[in-house]
């Protein structure tokens, strides 16, 4: 499935994405629809379209989406109100990237059963890979209210809530009290003491919990951590949460003491061998996003619980004691309100690791070609509406530029961006649109930009990253949660403050500004790989001693209790 923060390359970002799940239980194939029809008549055609169906499914399990859908055409066209297939094939041509085919396929889905939560489940997940928020909001309120426990579609609305510009700090952080007061307060009850030794100077045993041990953006930041841990002084344990196993996925495993595959354990069940493991500190890689494992957290099956990188609020959870972040992301005295967890402050709350195939940074590419390229390669469910009229602006302030975006994954996906941008009075001569891509060619994209403008009001993190380390300045406007300050915290630490804007209107003259002084933006390119190996990626080792000082600390407060 398309989803931002998979593994692809250019859909990077800051690794955010939501789980998606398909309609009801298939015996190969989880979520997908395939209940008999038992109101599909009597005789040899109910039998017949029934077969199909399993048949479909069966293909869709096994990644055979062409083949899928035309079998699925066949089935809708025998029984036209057959919803089961209909959702289906929603969701095949999503995974396709065709988002406006799926899309009429759910609604015609929900046409005939509307009271089906996992259609505006399914819906409302399409609606944010269309970068409309609002609107997958909706869809996902619909599912909780047609099944209010439903985990998956919460955390999603959640998710969906840091990319609208609708919600205040105040309002986002009391929806997750409720989904806290939903999914958190029934399991309280059966929470256990814990039994570890309450010994403040022994190794620790430190447990990470994470769907992303892979070639993905939260990875980027994590395996510099985890191989640099002093094993005389901790223990590490990998929970990994998916069945995607490549080099960096092995490349974590190797650098764990134990590696403890999970997907396949219910919460009950990991909770349970988290607790037989003796895990003295529980880390949490995902908040609210795909692949989390927070109801198991909820259980509280370690003495102390924490969460980092994987979500840019708060988790909403009592049992999640603490959150590890940095001044610049949670400046002091403004944000706490807004978590459950106390907050940690690191002296950087991460360390990136640049890719091992990156080519090196080029001259500025408006010096030769006498044209402007602007770039936003963040994942579209990033891109704004609010966003793409201050781009137009700026594209119509000077004539001779253009804006290139990445993660275009089809025709109709292209031709909704031009629709957007031509809205706003800039033609499609002007756009320069990408698929995803391998990294070395989405790496590569780079030598052809001069200016990269950050998304808001949810900022790129990794993909920002990759940038600077090409050579490729950002724009960015910061904002009032932790998901709009993401870009200030990474220009400020390279020295590049000045890229920074505060409203709008400074985004826009800063564009102005830098673009119309060509050497000085040739001349900040080529310092910038020095500036991120001085910054972005100083001493991992640094990052992980002040790491384990705080699990050290908060440890030894445990034990006094």
């Amino acid at each position: 499935m398309s989803k931002p923060g998979r593994n692809d390359p250019c859909s990077c970002g800051s690794g955010k994405k939501y789980k998606q799940c398909c309609l009801g239980k298939a015996e190969a194939m989880p979520g997908l629809a395939t209940q008999t029809m038992k109101s599909a008549g009597h005789g040899s055609g109910a039998n017949d379209v029934r077969l199909l169906f399993r048949d479909a499914c069966l293909m869709q399990q096994q990644g055979r989406l062409d083949e899928a859908l035309a079998v699925y055409k066949k089935v809708v066209a025998l029984k036209p109100d057959y919803a089961e297939a209909y959702n289906n094939m929603g969701l095949a041509l999503q995974q396709q990237g065709k988002l406006d085919e799926s899309a009429a396929c759910y609604g015609n889905s929900i046409m005939h059963k509307p009271e089906v939560a996992s259609t505006h489940y399914n819906l409302g997940n399409l609606l944010q890979d269309q970068g409309r928020p609002d609107e997958a909001i909706a869809s996902y309120r619909k599912a909780l209210a047609l099944k209010p426990d439903y985990v998956e579609a919460f955390s999603n609305l959640l998710l969906a809530m840091q990319y609208s510009n609708h919600y205040s700090p105040a309002e986002t952080f009391a929806e997750h009290l409720r989904f806290a007061e939903r999914f958190e307060a029934p399991l309280k009850p059966y929470r256990m003491a814990h039994a570890n030794m309450r010994n403040p100077e022994k190794r620790l045993k430190v447990g990470y919990v994470s769907s992303d041990f892979r070639n993905h953006a939260v990875a980027h930041f994590m395996e510099p951590i985890l191989t640099s841990h002093d094993k005389a002084k901790i223990e590490v344990y990998c929970y990994y949460n998916n069945l995607i196993h490549d080099r960096v996925t092995e490349r974590i495993r190797v650098a764990s003491d134990h590696w403890v595959p999970c997907v396949e354990l219910s919460d009950e069940q990991l909770a349970a061998r988290i607790r037989n493991d003796g895990i003295d500190i529980l880390v949490d890689l995902s908040g609210h996003t795909g692949g989390n494992r927070l109801l198991v957290f909820a259980r509280k099956p370690a003495p102390l619980q924490i969460t980092w990188i994987g979500y840019p609020g708060t988790t909403g959870l009592e049992a999640m004691d603490y959150r590890l972040t940095d001044e610049a992301l949670n400046p002091t005295g403004e944000t706490e309100r807004f978590y459950t967890e106390t907050l940690l402050r690191l002296p950087n709350s991460c360390v990136f690791q640049p890719a091992a195939e990156s080519p090196p940074a080029n001259a500025l590419p408006a010096l030769a070609a006498g044209q402007i390229t602007f770039a936003c390669l963040n994942n579209p469910v990033k891109i704004s509406q609010q966003a793409i009229r201050l781009w137009s602006r700026i594209l119509l302030a000077l004539p001779r530029s253009r804006l290139m975006l990445g993660n275009a994954t089809d025709a109709l996906l292209q031709q909704k961006l031009k629709d957007m941008f031509n809205q706003c009075g800039i033609g499609e001569a002007r756009l320069v649109l990408h698929p995803r891509m391998s990294m070395a060619d989405y790496l590569a994209l780079h030598q052809q930009i001069d200016l990269a403008l950050d998304s808001f009001p949810y900022n790129g993190g990794t993909t920002t990253s990759h940038s600077l380390w090409m050579g490729v300045p950002v724009i960015s406007l910061t904002g009032d949660k932790a998901a709009s300050r993401i870009g200030s915290t990474l220009l400020t630490r390279v020295g590049l403050g000045e890229f920074v804007a505060r409203s709008e209107e400074e985004y826009f003259e800063c564009a102005l500004k830098v673009v119309g002084d060509l050497p000085g933006l040739a001349q900040i390119r080529q310092t910038l790989r020095n500036r991120i190996a001085e910054n972005l990626n100083a001493d991992p080792a640094q990052l992980t001693r002040s790491l384990e000082q705080l699990y050290r600390t908060i440890w030894r407060e445990w034990c006094d209790t």
